[in-house]
């Protein structure tokens, strides 16, 4: 159904918001301060953060891909 369609694609949009924070603007200093983290924290959490950003990344791409097959109704 169209609404399925539509939730599952917002939850994709969602996981690219996630991506673009974790990989680019956590580590912007008015970010991280504001979240509570010191610049030596936030150094240590960078590689969990892109780790992070990647995964979600490929929760969106794939969603987009499901999404579009099942739009072309291939699968």
């Amino acid at each position: 159904s169209w609404l399925s369609f539509v939730c599952f694609f917002v939850a994709a949009l969602i996981h690219i918001g996630f991506f673009i924070f974790e990989a680019f603007l956590l580590y912007k200093e008015p970010v991280y301060k504001s979240l509570g983290y010191s610049h030596e924290e936030i150094k240590k959490l960078r590689p969990w953060a892109v780790n992070q950003s990647i995964y979600n990344l490929a929760l969106a791409l794939t969603t987009f891909v499901g999404l579009y097959l099942i739009f072309k109704k291939q699968i």
